[in-house]
């Protein structure tokens, strides 16, 4: 039985070969851009900040432009906060000039203020044949245990995959097999000392 479990952990921990999950926004997310939004437009981003846009990039990534009276705009990046030191709760900020870079620590307190709870989550993607689902350090990283627990229920989603299901039940199969064989085989425990008596 130990075997079997150590076979199913490692079946479900390198993934599948359909599915694969990525950290993403979630939908509410937009409400807490928002709001950001409409602190540029109060003044509350500095006083040269008269509005932002906000767009989200292909690599899922969060392009925010902070639009400045006639000086250049800001320009920044968001990604999920991958540990280490950072001004804000839940993201990432790098700014695209050093100008903008001096600007981080406003930017990270105002996303903390707009933004409750963390704004990702783990979702499940197609993926093409030869993928596999990242780690579930991954997971712990984007959500805490939120996000572990939909990480392993990602994982049994993917053994609905037909080839998938079909190896994971040859090799359970296989090793419940070898585990009776053990057993038919193995010597029993001898003692070299006489029972005891009972007085």
């Amino acid at each position: 039985m130990t075997i079997i479990a150590i076979a199913l952990t490692v079946l479900l921990g390198s993934g599948s070969p359909a599915l694969c999950q990525e950290v993403a926004l979630q939908p509410d997310s937009e409400a807490g851009f928002r709001r950001l939004m409409a602190m540029s437009q109060g003044g509350e981003l500095g006083s040269d900040v008269s509005n932002a846009n906000i767009g989200i990039r292909k690599d899922g990534s969060v392009a925010i432009e902070l639009v400045r009276r006639g000086q250049p705009n800001l320009r920044f990046v968001l990604q999920p906060r991958r540990g280490g030191e950072s001004p804000s709760r839940y993201f990432d900020i790098r700014g695209e000039s050093e100008e903008a870079a001096d600007r981080t620590g406003a930017l990270a307190e105002a996303l903390d203020r707009c933004f409750s709870g963390n704004p990702f989550t783990v979702a499940v993607i197609e993926q093409p044949p030869g993928a596999t689902m990242p780690g579930w350090l991954d997971a712990w990283r984007a959500d805490g245990l939120a996000g572990l627990a939909r990480a392993a229920e990602l994982r049994m989603t993917a053994l609905r995959s037909l080839g998938y299901t079909i190896g994971l039940t040859a090799l359970l199969a296989a090793l419940s097999f070898a585990s009776v064989l053990q057993l038919w085989f193995s010597d029993p425990r001898r003692s070299d000392s006489p029972p005891a008596r009972i007085r």
